[in-house]
């Protein structure tokens, strides 16, 4: 019962406010992770967080629990796509709140960082292919599904070669922070200046605001034309890592 008193959640709430710094380099950098995502997991933790049997891969399954329902309800119901909006953004929250509780808790794992990234790409797929489905469904074009396809291709690509990446940068000799962060936005500002990066957890953002507008086909467009870059630039960008690896030091 210690764990809801008024004093234990004033406490739990100043040790996990060191997650939402912006510039800290262990944290979601992404734009609607920062905004959002991090804030939202914040809250959860603070209340949630002192419950023995809520454990960081417990929050990854609620994640894709939420991310499933959410693109459930978007490909079957039409009048909630609200809702779904809402379920899915739910589902990014559980998803940085496992890695945040995992730190704070001493509890960080190889398992609970594999799994974390498996469910994420698992739920992703899920996702593309409902958008792409009501996409279709509402107004007649085959190509959603294609855009859907460039969706899923990207998340499992970029995923790929960014932990390659940083797999062959450990083996370098090369810190993880100095391979798969380029630039760590320290105000505000520089927060929304991430707005058009087109990010994994920005993908939450863009379908949440195409289902509340009653437009899920402009989020699959957005989709479509934000990846095929963000595929090219990420292979050649990696490439190029890989190569400096292979450099004399």
């Amino acid at each position: 019962m210690s764990d809801w008193t008024q004093s234990t959640i004033r406490s739990r709430a100043s040790e996990l406010k060191s997650g939402l710094a912006i510039g800290n380099a262990t944290n979601n950098l992404e734009f609607w992770g920062i905004l959002f995502g991090r804030p939202a997991a914040y809250v959860i933790l603070v209340f949630l967080g002192g419950l023995r049997f809520i454990t960081p891969n417990l929050l990854t399954c609620v994640s894709i629990a939420m991310v499933w329902a959410g693109s459930w309800i978007m490909w079957q119901h039409h009048e909630l796509w609200w809702l779904s909006a809402v379920v899915l953004n739910l589902g990014l929250a559980f998803d940085c709140a496992d890695g945040q509780l995992a730190r704070w808790r001493g509890q960080s794992s190889y398992f609970g960082s594999y799994f974390d990234k498996v469910a994420d790409f698992i739920s992703f797929q899920i996702l593309f292919l409902a958008l792409g489905y009501v996409s279709y469904e509402l107004t007649g074009k085959l190509y959603y599904f294609y855009f859907a396809m460039v969706g899923m291709l990207a998340i499992g690509l970029t995923g790929y070669v960014k932990w390659l990446t940083v797999h062959h940068g450990n083996l370098a000799g090369v810190a993880p922070e100095e391979v798969t962060d380029y630039r760590h936005p320290r105000s505000l500002l520089g927060v929304l200046e991430k707005l058009f990066s087109f990010n994994e957890g920005d993908m939450f953002f863009w379908i949440a605001l195409g289902l509340i507008l009653g437009k899920p086909h402009w989020a699959m467009w957005l989709v479509a034309c934000s990846q095929v870059p963000i595929i090219l630039v990420s292979g050649v960008s990696r490439g190029m890592q890989n190569i400096s690896f292979d450099r004399p030091r």
